[in-house]
Protein backbone atom coordinates (compact mmCIF):
# COMPACT_ATOMS: atom_id res chain seq x y z
CA UNK A 1 0.00 0.00 0.00
CA UNK A 2 1.49 3.35 -0.78
CA UNK A 3 1.38 6.50 0.90
CA UNK A 4 -1.25 7.96 -1.11
CA UNK A 5 -3.37 4.95 -0.13
CA UNK A 6 -2.37 4.85 4.00
CA UNK A 7 -3.68 8.36 4.06
CA UNK A 8 -6.92 7.93 1.99
CA UNK A 9 -7.55 5.05 3.93
CA UNK A 10 -7.65 6.44 7.61
CA UNK A 11 -9.94 5.74 10.01
CA UNK A 12 -13.44 7.21 10.24
CA UNK A 13 -14.51 8.21 13.52
CA UNK A 14 -17.54 5.97 14.68
CA UNK A 15 -21.04 8.04 14.05
CA UNK A 16 -23.67 7.20 17.01
CA UNK A 17 -26.88 6.52 15.45
CA UNK A 18 -28.89 7.71 18.67
CA UNK A 19 -27.40 11.15 18.20
CA UNK A 20 -29.56 13.89 18.67
CA UNK A 21 -28.43 17.89 17.88
CA UNK A 22 -28.10 19.98 21.55
CA UNK A 23 -31.18 22.48 22.48
CA UNK A 24 -30.14 25.90 21.02
CA UNK A 25 -30.08 27.18 24.97
CA UNK A 26 -27.05 24.84 25.72
CA UNK A 27 -23.68 25.36 24.63
CA UNK A 28 -22.36 22.78 22.42
CA UNK A 29 -18.78 22.80 23.86
CA UNK A 30 -17.05 24.28 26.95
CA UNK A 31 -13.20 23.78 26.68
CA UNK A 32 -11.10 25.66 29.57
CA UNK A 33 -8.46 27.64 28.48
CA UNK A 34 -6.01 25.99 30.79
CA UNK A 35 -6.59 22.71 28.79
CA UNK A 36 -6.59 24.44 25.66
CA UNK A 37 -3.44 26.01 25.98
CA UNK A 38 -1.78 22.60 27.79
CA UNK A 39 -0.05 21.52 24.32
CA UNK A 40 -1.79 18.49 24.15
CA UNK A 41 -1.76 16.74 20.47
CA UNK A 42 -4.65 16.14 18.37
CA UNK A 43 -4.70 12.35 19.64
CA UNK A 44 -4.31 13.21 23.15
CA UNK A 45 -6.54 15.69 23.13
CA UNK A 46 -9.46 13.52 21.30
CA UNK A 47 -8.98 10.56 23.51
CA UNK A 48 -8.95 12.80 26.69
CA UNK A 49 -12.58 14.50 25.30
CA UNK A 50 -13.82 11.32 25.53
CA UNK A 51 -12.87 9.36 28.67
CA UNK A 52 -13.73 12.43 30.60
CA UNK A 53 -17.20 12.38 28.43
CA UNK A 54 -17.42 8.45 29.38
CA UNK A 55 -16.20 8.41 32.87
CA UNK A 56 -18.91 8.48 35.72
CA UNK A 57 -18.26 9.95 39.02
CA UNK A 58 -18.57 6.66 40.55
CA UNK A 59 -17.16 4.72 37.93
CA UNK A 60 -14.89 6.30 35.59
CA UNK A 61 -14.11 5.48 32.29
CA UNK A 62 -13.45 1.84 31.87
CA UNK A 63 -13.91 1.65 27.54
CA UNK A 64 -11.46 -0.58 26.10
CA UNK A 65 -8.70 0.72 23.89
CA UNK A 66 -10.44 -0.96 20.79
CA UNK A 67 -13.60 0.98 21.55
CA UNK A 68 -12.27 4.23 22.45
CA UNK A 69 -10.02 3.84 18.82
CA UNK A 70 -13.13 2.95 16.75
CA UNK A 71 -15.19 6.46 18.24
CA UNK A 72 -11.88 8.58 18.21
CA UNK A 73 -11.38 7.40 14.49
CA UNK A 74 -7.99 6.23 15.26
CA UNK A 75 -5.67 3.39 15.83
CA UNK A 76 -5.63 1.19 18.99
CA UNK A 77 -1.49 2.35 19.06
CA UNK A 78 -2.71 6.06 18.99
CA UNK A 79 -5.06 5.39 21.75
CA UNK A 80 -2.40 3.57 23.79
CA UNK A 81 0.26 6.06 23.32
CA UNK A 82 -1.90 8.94 24.21
CA UNK A 83 -3.30 6.94 27.59
CA UNK A 84 0.10 6.91 28.37
CA UNK A 85 0.43 10.41 27.70
CA UNK A 86 -2.35 11.69 30.21
CA UNK A 87 -1.56 9.23 32.62
CA UNK A 88 2.29 10.25 32.76
CA UNK A 89 1.49 13.94 32.78
CA UNK A 90 -0.74 13.22 35.92
CA UNK A 91 -4.08 14.34 33.72
CA UNK A 92 -5.67 11.05 34.16
CA UNK A 93 -5.14 8.44 36.43
CA UNK A 94 -5.64 4.16 35.80
CA UNK A 95 -6.67 2.09 37.81
CA UNK A 96 -7.39 -1.89 37.51
CA UNK A 97 -10.78 -2.45 36.98
CA UNK A 98 -12.06 -4.94 39.39
CA UNK A 99 -14.91 -5.98 37.42
CA UNK A 100 -13.60 -6.63 34.23
CA UNK A 101 -10.33 -6.66 32.29
CA UNK A 102 -10.01 -3.08 30.83
CA UNK A 103 -8.79 -0.42 33.08
CA UNK A 104 -10.75 2.22 34.61
CA UNK A 105 -9.60 6.18 34.07
CA UNK A 106 -10.43 9.01 35.91
CA UNK A 107 -9.39 12.87 35.41
CA UNK A 108 -7.36 14.26 37.86
CA UNK A 109 -7.65 17.60 39.82
CA UNK A 110 -5.67 19.85 38.03
CA UNK A 111 -3.43 20.33 40.96
CA UNK A 112 -2.14 17.00 40.11
CA UNK A 113 -1.01 17.86 36.27
CA UNK A 114 2.68 17.76 34.84
CA UNK A 115 3.60 21.17 33.86
CA UNK A 116 3.42 21.25 29.91
CA UNK A 117 6.98 22.01 29.56
CA UNK A 118 7.26 18.16 30.65
CA UNK A 119 4.84 17.04 28.26
CA UNK A 120 7.75 16.91 24.99
CA UNK A 121 9.88 14.04 27.41
CA UNK A 122 7.10 12.52 28.70
CA UNK A 123 6.35 11.39 25.08
CA UNK A 124 10.07 10.67 23.80
CA UNK A 125 9.92 8.33 26.95
CA UNK A 126 6.74 6.11 25.63
CA UNK A 127 8.24 5.82 22.16
CA UNK A 128 11.42 4.62 23.85
CA UNK A 129 8.92 2.32 26.08
CA UNK A 130 8.21 0.33 23.24
CA UNK A 131 10.01 -2.69 22.72
CA UNK A 132 12.30 -3.60 19.63
CA UNK A 133 13.25 0.22 18.47
CA UNK A 134 16.24 0.86 20.26
CA UNK A 135 18.28 -3.04 20.47
CA UNK A 136 20.44 -2.53 23.77
CA UNK A 137 23.64 -5.17 23.91
CA UNK A 138 21.56 -6.46 26.15
CA UNK A 139 18.95 -7.82 24.21
CA UNK A 140 21.86 -8.74 21.10
CA UNK A 141 22.92 -11.08 23.83
CA UNK A 142 20.03 -12.06 24.80
CA UNK A 143 19.25 -12.98 20.59
CA UNK A 144 22.75 -15.29 21.03
CA UNK A 145 21.35 -16.90 23.32
CA UNK A 146 18.55 -17.76 21.67
CA UNK A 147 20.57 -18.68 18.28
CA UNK A 148 22.92 -20.81 20.33
CA UNK A 149 20.56 -22.69 22.33
CA UNK A 150 17.76 -23.41 18.89
CA UNK A 151 20.57 -22.87 16.06
CA UNK A 152 18.12 -20.45 14.51
CA UNK A 153 19.13 -18.24 11.90
CA UNK A 154 18.36 -14.78 13.37
CA UNK A 155 20.49 -12.18 12.20
CA UNK A 156 22.61 -11.07 14.75
CA UNK A 157 25.95 -9.29 15.25
CA UNK A 158 27.96 -11.82 16.70
CA UNK A 159 31.12 -12.09 14.99
CA UNK A 160 31.71 -15.54 13.66
CA UNK A 161 35.11 -17.62 14.22
CA UNK A 162 34.46 -20.21 11.60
Amino acid sequence: MTQTQKRNSRKKPKSSSKWNPLPDEKKAITVRGELDDYGLNIYEFRVLAHVVRRASPEKGCYAKQASIAEVCGISQRKVLEALKTLCEAGILRKEKNPNGRSNVYRLNEGSKWKHPSELEKIRNREKSDIPFLDASQDDISLLDAFQDVFHSPFPTNKLSND
